[in-house]
């Protein structure tokens, strides 16, 4: 659970909510954005956050959460949005792809599915469901979101870790909300890919990002990163990283060994992946390596 919900100043405009292995981004002027919403068991401790948050500020439009940008849809980044919409009555920004998969029953079910194993492996017995979101609107790139008269926030497609990410860059502060479209910084120091529905677009993607110049990366795992070269620096390794894993992957393809992805899947999460900082349950982290090897092998065929 969260053990530290104090805020911390980013910015003028950008608030972070600590939250171990999955800080939330506070986006605020005229109009206030919360960046993605963590795990269901997260969203009590989150939703106190918010109201300190508002607490702090007068003024019209400083009392409320208007909108939730997700950056994807996988379960930790989506699970609190049922318990924080109810109390919040945000309205709710995805990709159009995204926007789809949040209204199929089977995609609920898979969000569920992965929050219960992570209050189980947590030893949480309190489950918060989520449901599809209400308020439900779709984001395509280019588009401007107003935070106040001197400050927009633009939206930018970085499909690769999955087909519905998006990206958020405070252009005036030069402050990027990458979600996983850049992989995750461990505390260790590694950075761990992501490209889960294709290598090509994840690395079309880095380059599409790193072009920004960005000042403040604020990642959607452990940590954020100010300083221009702090951040171009961590772009280089990202890419080096996942050129690296790919390598690794269509190792063990040619190897005289018979492929069996489930068994090098695992082989390679012991490996590469023995203590991640971000602790899902076991089977999203397979979820998550199968389908880096299934991408690579599709796009790199023998």
């Amino acid at each position: 659970m969260i053990r530290n919900t104090l805020l911390e100043v980013v910015n003028p405009r950008v608030t972070l909510i600590p939250n171990g292995a999955f800080p939330l981004y506070l986006i605020h002027g005229d109009q206030n954005y919360l960046v993605d919403c963590g795990v269901a068991a997260h969203g009590p401790k989150i939703a106190a956050a918010l109201e300190r948050f508002i607490s702090r500020f007068d003024g019209p439009g400083s009392r409320k959460i208007d909108s939730l940008l997700l950056t994807h849809t996988h379960y930790d980044h989506v699970g609190g949005l049922s318990y924080l919409q109810d109390r919040f009555h945000f309205k709710v920004y995805s990709s159009g792809v995204g926007v789809n998969l949040l209204k199929k029953s089977k995609v609920t079910d898979f969000i569920n599915h992965l929050n219960r194993e992570y209050d189980n492996q947590n030893g949480i017995k309190d489950h918060i469901s989520f449901h599809p979101p209400r308020y439900l609107r779709s984001l395509a790139e280019g588009d401007r979101l107003k935070i106040d008269r001197s400050h927009t926030l633009e939206v930018l497609e970085t499909p690769g870790h999955t087909r519905c990410s998006l990206s958020f860059y405070l252009v005036e502060d030069k402050i990027l909300f990458p979600g996983d479209s850049v992989g995750v910084a461990e505390k260790n120091g590694a950075i761990k890919p992501l490209f889960l529905s294709s290598y090509r677009s994840y690395i079309d993607s880095l380059d599409k990002l790193a072009g920004l110049d960005a000042e403040v990366l604020c990642l959607a795992h452990n940590r954020y990163l100010r300083g221009s070269e702090k951040v171009r620096q961590f772009f280089q390794r990202s890419r080096h990283s996942a050129q690296a894993f790919k390598e690794r992957i269509l190792d063990g393809r040619d190897s005289p060994k018979e492929l069996d992805i489930e068994e090098m899947a695992g082989e390679i999460l012991d490996e590469a992946f023995p203590r991640p900082t971000v602790m899902g349950p076991r089977e999203a982290l397979m979820i998550n390596v199968m389908a880096m090897i299934k991408a690579v092998l599709r796009e790199f065929p023998a």
